[in-house]
């Protein structure tokens, strides 16, 4: 594998959003947070936590350090803490979901009361989503060192803090646990494995659906997932995402001991595994059906992967140009015509128009891609000729006509403003602006903006065209005004006439098209 396409990997692992399904929450405890709590605690370490914490990949070692950590977790407050910092830290890695294993035994033997563990954990989730948009969901741990009167009386007591209740693959009451969380109704059941002597899963867990799978390794098309830290995972992994007969996913399992977050976890992955982009997309699929998200949380997540795989150019992007203008502009004028001139060429070429449905600019552009579908051949035989798309806000704009202008294909209505940029974003890599005024001038700095940031991740920036003789003094003296830099600048190409628009970005397409690798 070349440095280049390891540079390339190493971005889109570390762009792509993740769904996190295996992490112990104890596992979490870093030393400075450690030290921290223990102080507030009046429990005292040894040395400074730069020097107290030793990494491993061995299982039962790094339980074993997980375990001597968490003394210092006593109050609901500790709770809280160690589970805001672990949202916290995930926003670096992209984690758009985290379902979170916790242990209530180990805090249970240590006379900890498991409502201030749960407490804290949901309160700290709460807050989290808030502040960092994760996500979070408790998933219940029984651990084989829990006796089963102990396990059941707990999962009584956390039924309405988790969302299900992973069991480790050796616990001899593995039974009595699913029977009694079938009765409770509304909770997921996993298989927790402790050994990899059978399945070459070195720490990992499965969904299960019926009782029989339960302590059996996952069969065709079940999910189970691979700690990515040792040789043999490795190889379990390359081989499952080769023969497809495990749906594969990677976790961190206990990162404060082995060192690994979520993005660290899948870069050893994938160095280890030797994994393309396209095994990375797949891991992050099977993620996302192992998980226990809604069907409304899992299409928000897979319109994320999409514009990801398409801002990284992964994939080939949407063959759509967004129009922007006035809503002054009459019918007649030179930009009206240029508009409508607009519309009726990239139409031709197999391009959808998207605008914002109103008059002007947007009903020029709409009208020339409509006469197209009306009747005119499309040049490469696309199926998106004649097809105008108008993003509608009628609670921003009361004064307009409600389903826009009369060329408009179909509409898609955008709630609020933000609602309308980001359609205009997620739908189109293309962007030309004509004359306009704040409204104009803002749509252009939100994709400016966009594109800009993409250059900071290395990933490939939208085409941004504006029309000349309205945008390059103004873009000039802006710049200028406020130090913006050559590189953001440079983003933007002015241009003179609708055939050198055309030309740009048929040939950006073409050449983004090819080099896709999903």
């Amino acid at each position: 594998m070349s440095i280049e396409t390891i540079s390339r990997l190493e971005a889109y692992v570390q762009a792509v959003p993740k769904i996190e399904l295996h992490v112990h929450i104890e596992g979490t405890l870093e030393s400075a947070q450690m030290f921290c709590i223990g102080q507030r605690n009046q429990i005292r370490f040894d040395g400074t936590p730069e020097t107290h914490r030793k990494i491993s990949v061995e299982g039962e070692a790094v339980e074993a350090l997980c375990s001597e950590a968490c003394i210092v977790l006593r109050e609901q407050q500790d709770f809280y803490d160690l589970m805001y910092a672990y949202l916290k830290r995930a926003t670096i890695d992209n984690v758009y979901a985290a379902e979170i294993f916790f242990d209530p035994y180990l805090h249970r033997r240590r006379n900890v009361p498991i409502h201030a563990v749960l407490q804290g954990f949901r309160d700290a989730i709460v807050t989290g989503y808030n502040h960092f948009n994760i996500r979070g969901a408790l998933i219940m741990h029984i651990s084989h060192l829990s006796p089963l009167d102990v396990a059941l009386q707990m999962l009584d007591e956390a039924r309405n803090y988790i969302v299900g209740v992973a069991v480790d693959s050796n616990y001899p009451g593995y039974s009595s646990i699913y029977k009694r969380v079938k009765e409770l109704g509304g909770l997921k059941i996993a298989t927790h494995f402790t050994s990899s002597s059978s399945s070459h899963v070195a720490h990992g867990f499965c969904s299960c659906s019926t009782e029989e799978d339960e302590l059996s390794l996952p069969s065709h098309g079940r999910p189970v997932n691979i700690d990515p830290l040792t040789s043999l995972s490795s190889g379990a992994l390359k081989s499952c995402l080769e023969r497809g007969d495990a749906e594969v996913t990677v976790s961190s399992s206990y990162p404060a001991f082995t060192g690994h977050y979520l993005t660290s976890a899948l870069l050893q992955a994938s160095k280890m595994a030797a994994l393309t982009e396209k095994d990375v997309h797949a891991l992050c699929c099977n993620a996302l059906r192992a998980s226990f998200l809604t069907l409304q949380e899992r299409e928000n997540y897979m319109q994320h992967v999409r514009h990801t795989n398409v801002a990284m150019g992964c994939t080939v992007p949407p063959k759509s140009v967004t129009v922007f203008g006035s809503r002054a502009t009459q019918p007649g004028t030179p930009d009206y015509q240029a508009a409508e001139e607009v519309g009726r060429q990239f139409s031709s070429h197999g391009f959808k128009l998207i605008t914002g449905g109103y008059s002007g600019i947007m009903e020029a552009a709409s009208k020339g891609a409509v006469e197209v579908g009306n009747g005119a051949c499309c040049r490469d035989g696309g199926n998106s000729a004649g097809v105008a798309v108008g993003i509608l806000s009628p609670r921003v704009f009361p004064d307009a006509p409600l389903f826009g202008n009369v060329y408009n294909s179909h509409n898609v209505i955008a709630r609020s403003l933000l609602d309308r940029f980001w359609m205009y974003i997620k739908d189109s890599e293309y962007f030309i602006a004509f004359g306009g005024t704040i409204g104009t001038i803002t749509e252009i700095l939100v994709v400016w903006s966009v594109a800009s940031a993409r250059i900071s991740h290395k990933g490939i920036p939208q085409k941004i065209l504006l029309w000349r003789p309205h945008w390059e003094s103004v873009i000039e003296n802006l710049a200028k005004t406020i130090g913006i830099s050559s590189l953001d600048t440079s983003l933007l190409v002015y241009v003179d006439s609708v055939q050198e628009a055309v030309k740009i970005i048929e040939q950006d397409f073409l050449t983004r098209s090819a080099s896709a690798t999903l």
